[in-house]
């Protein structure tokens, strides 16, 4: 099995693996398979190999596309939004990088004061980072008048 965890063809099309693609999906390996066989626009697993233990990637082109349905779709995000390129963070990475309570966060939600997340599956949330960076932002400009 090779270390490297994407590869480019001549295309121009960039594979990633599995792990990878969790870190951007931000999604757990049980969801990305329940996706997989559920979601009808859920990207699909490349072989890359003959054997049933092959490696197998995912398109980025396609995974981005994926997030880009999500967010497109999901009622939370305003209609006309233009994805700007970023992560996609769970619900602990954002209460590390805000450093406020699971209760703080929905409840500020509810006012209407921090944003709301994109629903990725059934059970699973995620907020853009780029919204939740311009929400410290604010707090700070807030702060500074």
């Amino acid at each position: 099995m090779t270390s490297l965890t994407t590869k480019s063809n001549a295309s121009g099309h960039r594979i990633i693996r599995m792990k990878e693609m969790l870190t951007i999906v931000a999604i757990s390996r049980a969801t990305a398979y329940r996706l997989i066989a559920s979601d009808k626009h859920f990207p699909q697993p490349i072989k890359m190999g003959q054997g049933a233990n092959s490696a197998a990637g995912f398109l980025l082109s396609e995974i981005e596309s994926w997030i880009d349905h999500k967010i497109n779709t999901d009622p939370n995000t305003a209609s006309g939004q233009q994805r700007k390129r970023s992560s996609l963070l769970r619900r602990k990475d954002v209460e590390e990088k805000t450093s406020l309570s699971r209760a703080r966060i929905y409840a500020l939600m509810e006012k209407e004061r921090f944003p709301k997340p994109i629903h990725l599956s059934n059970n699973t949330v995620a907020w853009l980072e780029t919204e939740i960076d311009e929400w410290i932002n604010q707090c700070i400009e807030e702060r500074n008048k």
